[in-house]
């Protein structure tokens, strides 16, 4: 059969070679930090259309960093202040109802 033949000799190095490879290459991808394959995926997302998936991605670090809650608290502490200067304003009616219907859509919106 095989025995001293060298196809037998490739068969036994390929099946050995393979579950090596496999098993050093499996910890090596492991090793990587979570960190890194994110900040990868979001390098890999520059320059080029973002893919429902990688939006959603992008969203849950945003969401999970805590910047996402502090855009929003300065958006409306920003509102609010200037809700206050527009009833101490001396405007016309027509532009008070623009800056206002503004002031809303700036709270509204969806993220």
């Amino acid at each position: 059969g095989m025995a001293n033949t060298t196809a037998g000799l490739v068969l036994v190095h390929a099946i050995y070679g393979v579950a090596f490879t496999t098993l050093f290459f499996r910890n090596y991808y492991v090793a990587i930090p979570d960190a890194l394959v994110k900040a990868a995926r979001l390098d890999g997302a520059l320059g080029r259309a973002l893919s429902a998936a990688q939006v959603d991605d992008l969203r849950g670090i945003i969401a999970r960093s805590g910047a996402q809650q502090q855009v929003e608290d300065v958006i409306a502490a920003l509102t609010e202040r200037a809700l206050t200067v527009l009833d101490d304003a001396a405007l016309r009616p027509e532009a008070d109802a623009v800056l206002r219907e503004l002031a809303a859509a700036a709270t509204q919106r969806s993220v």
